[in-house]
Order: C-alpha cells, then sequence, then structure tokens
C-alpha cells in the first residue's frame, strides 16, 4: 500500500514537470518568434522606411533601419511597452529631401521631432492622421508651401507645433476646421505654437482665441497684415505673443489686458499706429515690452511694470515720456529725477520719495548756474565757428576764381578707367553728337547711344546749359554744378547708372552714362501695353527691388550724406537683360538748372503723377517725396495702370488712392494686372499693393523709409509659386532668365530697331 502511494507522488510530479516544461517551452517559442509578426508594428516600420528611401542621410543616421531588427531597436526610433512606434526623434542628422506623406500611417505616434535638417518640400497633409501626436518639431528645415489645413482641429492632443525657420508661405486662416473634426475640441491641449521666420502672408488668425491653453504664441518675421486680433484678449494662460518683424498697421488692442500671465510683448518693427493703450498698465506679470520702430504716438504709460528701455520704444516719432524724452506738456524735470527714470526701475525701486525730493534740492542750485555758464560758451562757440566758416569759404572762393583759369572747365572729368581723354575728344565739335543715335529725350535733355570702342558703348546725356534764367535773374555757377556732378561720379552702386565722365561746353552739359542695353522701364510697361512684352510677377518683383536697394543707398549710404533723386519714374528706371534695375538721373534735378522741366514750369521738379502731394506746398523734396513716387512706379508695375489714366484719376484721384480703394472694396484682386491674375504669385501681389498704399500715403510722416520698403519687398517673394497646370506658359513660367516675347539673349522688343526708348538716364 504504502509502495502504491509513493509510486502515485512520483507519477504526479513528473506530469507536473512536464506540464511546467510545456509552458516555458511555449513562452520561449513565443518570445523568439519574428516581430514583424505584429501587424501594427510592420505597419510602423513600412512607414519609417518609406521616409528612409525618400531622404538623403550623408552620416548614416538612418543605417541601421531595415527589417533585420525590430524598429524599436533603430536609432531615433521610441516604442511603447505594447511594442508601436511612439516617437521618431531625429534631429540635427543632417538629412536631406521630403517628409514622406507615409509617416501618417504611425497610428499610435505621439513625439515628431525632425528640426535643424535640410529638409524640403511641403509638410504632407497626412500628418494629420497621427491623431496621438503630442510634438511636432520641424524647425529650421526647409520646408515651403501652405500649413495642411485644419492641422490643429484634426490633432487634438497636440501640445507643441514647431516651424520657425522654414520657408512655409499661405495664410494662417485654416489652422483650426472645425467642420474636419467635428468630434474634436480644436487645440484644446496645445500651448506652444512657432511659426516666426517664414513667409506666411495674411492676417493673425483670431480663431486661436479658442486655444484656451495656449501659453507661447510666436509669429515674428513674416508677411503678417492687419492688426493684433482683440480675440486674443480671451488667453487667460498667454505668456508670450512675438508679432514683430511683419507687416501689422493697426492699433495695439486694449483687450489684451485680458491676458493676466502675459510675461513678454512684442510689436517691434512694423506699422502700428496709435497710442499704447494705457490698460496694458494692468498687466502684472508684463516685464518684456517691445514696440519699437512702429508709429506710434503719445505718452508712455506710466504705470506698468514692464522694464522701462529706451531701446524699446524708439523709432516711434510720435512716442514720448520716459524712458524717451518727456512730452511737450510735461514739465521739465530736475536731473536726478531724469536719471532715475533712465537707470531704476520705478517698480524695484527702493528710493523713498524724500530722498529724492532731496536730490532735486540740492542739484537745482548747482543747475542754474552751471546752465549759465553752458548756455554762454555753446553761444561763442556757434558764432566764432560761424564765422570762421564764412570766411573760410570766402576765401577759398576767391582763391578759386583767381587761380582757376576758364579754360579749366572744359576738361572733362572721367570717372572710369576704361575712359581716355582720346576717346572723348570728338566731343569738342559743335554737331558731334548728330550722327549718333538718339535714345530719348525729356525735360533733361536728349540721350544719345556712342560707341567709343568696338566693344565700349555709351549713353551721353546732352543738357543745355541754363546758367543764366532772365526770367528769374538767377545765374548758376558752372564750377558749382561741375564739383558737384563730381561728387555724383564717384557713387557706386549695383543698382544705380554710373556716371563715367563729365564735359562742361559753353551751351551745354555732357554727361557720359554706362549703356544699358534693356531700355528703361518706360519702354517695358509701353511694350506690355502693346502686348508685345510679357514680365513675369518674379521678374517685376526683381525690378522692384533693384530699384528700392538703389534708393536706399541715396538716402542712407552714399558719401556719407543722403542724396535725393527728385525725379523718381519709369523712364529713370534702366534694365539690363537680366532685369536688374538701375537708377538714372538720381541728384541731377538738383544740380543742373533746366530750360524746360517736366512739369511745365521752371520751378516744380518731378513728373505729373510721381510728385509728392506736399511739394506744390513746400516746394521741397525729401527722401519721403521719393518714397511717394516710388510707390506710384509700384502700382504701376503690379496693376499694369498709368498714374494719370482718367479711370484712375475718376475713381480715387490718384493711383495710390485708387490701390487704397481696391483693397478695401475686394481685396485689391481685380486691381491685379490681368496678365498676372491666376500665376500662383496673388498672395505676394497684394502685399506688394499694400507696401504700395503705405509709400503713397498723403502724410510724408507715415510713410516708410527706403529702407523699410527695401526689407518689405525681400521679405513678401515666395520662391516656390502654386502650380497650375492650365496658367503654365512659357511667359509666366517662373525662371531666373528673363522672358522675351520674340528672342532669346539681350532684352528687345518687337520693332526695337525703329522704336525711340524714352530713357533718360
Amino acid at each position: 500500500m504504502a509502495w502504491n502511494l509513493r509510486i502515485g507522488r512520483i507519477a504526479r510530479f513528473i506530469v507536473a514537470v512536464a506540464v511546467l516544461s510545456g509552458f516555458f517551452l511555449c513562452c520561449a517559442v513565443a518570445d523568439n518568434s519574428p516581430w514583424y509578426v505584429d501587424v501594427g508594428l510592420r505597419r510602423d516600420a513600412d512607414a519609417l522606411l518609406a521616409f528612409k528611401e525618400g531622404v538623403e542621410d550623408p552620416s548614416g543616421v538612418l543605417g541601421a533601419w531595415n527589417y533585420l531588427q525590430s524598429p524599436c531597436a533603430w536609432p531615433g526610433v521610441e516604442c511603447s511597452s505594447s511594442a508601436r512606434v511612439v516617437g521618431v526623434s531625429l534631429q540635427s542628422a543632417m538629412l536631406k529631401g521630403a517628409i514622406s506623406f507615409k509617416l501618417g500611417d504611425l497610428s499610435e505616434l505621439e513625439i515628431l521631432n525632425l528640426s535643424d535638417n535640410e529638409l524640403s518640400d511641403t509638410i504632407p497633409e497626412q500628418l494629420c492622421n497621427c491623431r496621438r501626436l503630442v510634438s511636432l518639431d520641424l524647425r529650421r528645415n526647409s520646408l515651403v508651401g501652405p500649413i495642411p489645413p485644419g492641422i490643429l482641429s484634426l490633432l487634438p492632443n497636440l501640445v507643441e507645433f514647431l516651424a520657425s525657420e522654414n520657408k512655409l508661405s499661405g495664410s494662417l486662416d485654416r489652422l483650426i476646421e472645425q467642420r474636419l473634426a467635428p468630434e474634436n475640441a480644436p487645440c484644446a491641449s496645445l500651448k506652444l505654437l512657432e511659426f516666426s521666420s517664414n513667409l506666411l502672408t495674411g492676417a493673425l488668425p483670431g480663431s486661436l482665441s479658442s486655444c484656451s491653453e495656449l501659453v507661447e504664441l510666436h509669429l515674428a518675421s513674416n508677411y503678417l497684415v492687419g492688426g493684433v486680433p482683440t480675440e486674443y484678449g480671451e488667453l487667460e494662460n498667454l505668456q508670450t505673443l512675438q508679432v514683430e518683424s511683419n507687416i501689422l498697421d493697426q492699433p495695439l488692442p486694449e483687450s489684451l489686458k485680458g491676458c493676466v500671465k502675459l510675461r513678454t510683448l512684442k510689436v517691434a518693427d512694423n506699422f502700428v499706429p496709435g497710442e499704447i493703450p494705457s490698460e496694458y498698465a494692468q498687466l502684472r506679470e508684463l516685464r518684456d515690452f517691445d514696440v519699437a520702430r512702429n508709429r506710434l504716438v503719445g505718452r508712455i504709460p506710466q504705470k506698468g511694470r514692464w522694464v522701462r528701455r529706451a531701446s524699446s520704444f524708439r523709432g516711434n516719432d510720435g512716442l514720448c515720456g520716459s524712458p524717451l524724452p518727456p512730452c511737450k506738456d510735461e514739465p521739465r524735470q530736475g536731473l536726478a529725477v531724469t536719471l532715475g527714470a533712465w537707470f531704476w526701475d520705478p517698480s524695484s525701486s527702493q528710493q523713498t520719495p524724500s530722498l529724492r525730493r532731496s536730490l532735486i534740492t540740492r542739484s537745482s542750485s548747482r543747475r542754474r548756474s552751471a546752465d549759465a555758464r553752458w548756455g554762454l560758451g555753446i553761444a561763442a562757440g556757434v558764432v566764432t565757428g560761424a564765422v570762421a566758416a564764412t570766411l573760410l569759404a570766402l576765401l577759398t572762393r576767391v582763391a578759386l576764381g583767381l587761380y582757376s583759369p576758364r579754360g579749366d572747365l572744359t576738361k572733362p572729368i572721367i570717372f572710369n578707367k576704361k575712359i581716355t581723354p582720346q576717346m572723348l575728344a570728338f566731343l569738342e565739335k559743335d554737331d558731334a553728337l548728330a550722327g549718333c543715335r538718339l535714345l530719348g529725350q525729356g525735360g533733361n535733355g536728349k540721350v544719345y547711344q556712342v560707341q567709343l570702342e568696338d566693344d565700349l558703348a555709351v549713353a551721353i546725356k546732352c543738357v543745355s546749359n541754363a546758367t543764366h534764367d532772365p526770367e528769374s535773374g538767377e545765374t548758376f555757377d558752372a564750377k558749382q554744378i561741375r564739383a558737384e556732378l563730381e561728387t555724383l561720379g564717384f557713387i557706386r552702386h549695383r543698382n544705380l547708372v554710373q556716371l563715367l565722365a563729365y564735359i562742361f561746353k559753353s551751351d551745354s552739359h555732357l554727361l557720359v552714362y554706362e549703356f544699358m542695353p534693356g531700355g528703361s522701364l518706360q519702354d517695358a510697361l509701353e511694350q506690355m501695353a502693346a502686348g508685345n512684352l510679357t514680365l513675369s510677377w518674379p521678374e517685376r518683383h526683381r525690378i522692384l527691388c533693384g530699384v528700392a536697394q538703389g534708393l536706399a543707398y541715396l538716402h542712407n549710404e552714399s558719401l556719407g550724406s543722403s542724396i535725393v533723386h527728385r525725379d523718381l519714374k519709369p523712364a529713370n528706371i534702366l534694365l539690363d537683360e537680366n532685369y536688374e534695375a538701375k537708377l538714372g538721373d538720381f541728384g541731377l534735378a538738383a544740380i543742373v538748372p533746366l530750360k524746360a522741366t517736366h512739369a511745365t514750369t521752371n520751378v516744380l521738379a518731378g513728373t505729373i503723377g510721381f510728385i509728392a502731394p506736399e511739394y506744390h506746398q513746400t516746394m521741397r523734396y525729401s527722401q519721403k517725396s521719393d518714397v511717394f513716387s516710388y510707390g506710384v512706379v509700384m502700382a504701376q508695375l503690379v496693376t499694369a495702370r498709368n498714374p494719370t489714366d482718367n479711370f484712375v484719376v475718376e475713381n480715387g484721384g490718384s493711383i495710390g488712392l485708387w490701390l487704397s480703394k481696391a483693397l478695401q472694396e475686394n481685396n485689391g484682386v481685380d486691381a491685379i494686372d490681368p496678365a498676372l491674375q491666376g500665376s500662383g504669385y496673388e498672395s505676394e501681389i497684394l502685399l506688394a499693393m499694400k507696401i504700395a498704399v503705405f509709400c503713397t500715403n498723403l502724410d510724408p510722416q507715415q510713410r516708410p523709409k527706403s529702407t523699410e520698403v527695401l526689407k518689405m519687398l525681400l521679405q513678401i517673394r515666395n520662391p516656390e509659386p502654386v502650380f497650375d497646370a492650365h496658367n503654365l506658359s512659357v511667359d509666366s513660367a517662373d525662371s531666373d532668365t528673363p522672358i522675351m516675347s520674340v528672342s532669346s539673349g539681350p532684352l528687345r522688343f518687337a520693332g526695337s530697331e525703329s522704336t525711340t526708348m524714352t530713357s533718360s538716364y
């Protein structure tokens, strides 16, 4: 009996061991099964390998991505406990190429970081299928095109979306498309949105006010227009709002006082008008407040807690109050109070009122005597300097009159080593230019094409010598004219027509310029109107940028002083064979007296339609007058309308007012040159129209500077147009090569051999 019991126990033990061994064997077999039997993980691997195939990998970061091992072991890939891909981090991997749309198959993906690479093409819309995505980082690549519409609605778990420093274009008004995902609360989790330094256009999206958890919004350095939406005042959790370096032109909204946690507000480098709302003083957390270089006016609120740096408010001619100079209606304060406003933060200063009063009291008596001594010293210095300068000028003038023989005036002044006196000797004859080709003529005289050598063609402008005006009795000094022209001859810039030489004759001034084979912009406009020439938007933009660069140089850099053009118009804008524009006749109207001017009288400078309105009252030209003329040229180039057309005059009075009216009534689309409509560049052209309206503002103080115009123009250009096969043609294709209507090579027009150009150099 005992033996049987013992046998039974042994049998049961053997059975238990067998069961356990079978269990462990099954587990071992399960653990050693291939990873690709998991359908979900295999789909993830396929998506990642499709991404790998679409990019260049010079550093070999993706070399281990293959089917020999599970994607969970691949570099840069993170998986969940359930063996699904939840993270892809490939920042700074030197990857080049496009982001594969197959990444949208990563249904469990939570983190996608492709920042600091060289990825191009567009952001695939299929990424919106990654509904679990929490962080999307695409910063510092070369991505182009629009942001996928409705992305903030389709990704309800998205916490941060970073895509700054790319080339993204289009508007932001479709970030939220509730109809695409009506079951989702749009951007319910979003805390950080960063799209700075792109090519985004349109208005700031008011729909972002529904992102109640938004903490940081970065939209700086784009081409956004309008103003900060009043709805942003509903963002109670917003701490950072950066919209600097755009084209905003609406006042700051008072509603931002509702952003009670706001710490940083940067709106610098825009065109924001109006006053700084006093309600901003209620923002107790605001520390970094920058509104420099706008069009703000009025008193800076003094109760706010933000750090008072003068650099954060400069560039607003109408702003006053600490830390800027005091407003006109403010009593002048003592030295101690002024220094306190400069160096101390009123909210954190530990000085008592009595101490400040004592500082003022001690300084007041000293200031009276010191101010008197300083005033007398300055007055004496100014008077002495003025007398010395006058005597020096008189002595110099007498010396030049005694020791400079009349014959020196007729000697040519040569500014370029390619020109020699022997080449210009033939100009001593009275009829030297009789057999030369006439390029054009106008109020500044006649322009001839002259072949000095086989490989050296020049344009010679012949301006009648009006050294004495019998009507006004005014006499002009030929020596002074010669000296000022000599100054112009040393100006060098790629967008200015170079003055090569100057010759004074008893009856005329001869100015030798470089020859521009493309003629003038006026010629091009006339050929466009006749249907003999097509200029694409990239070519027109190139022309406008060239003119703006030349104008900015004249206004700010040439010889360390400012030169006003005074007669900026299409006839004075010359083109080379690549549509590189150069300004001609700069400063000439102020130096050489003319018997006949462009507008009918001998005191009015400029050309009708291009003359700034304030000139009629002041009879003075300024840099802002040039900017007005430039705005007219820009409006003419984008609309193909002449500023003196009856249509323009009847519908606005001036081309700037007409264009402003068109932008307000129908967004300006109907005003675009029909030859440019449907080209895919409409958003850029509309921005150019708005810049033209800025430039032609009736108030010269409200016009931008030429450097600001150049900056805006360079920013609006989107190198990747919307492709439309129906609109693609030889004349509208984007190309770095100029597009002509008849032949390749240098710019030629139909019948150009017999056409008289209007360029006046």
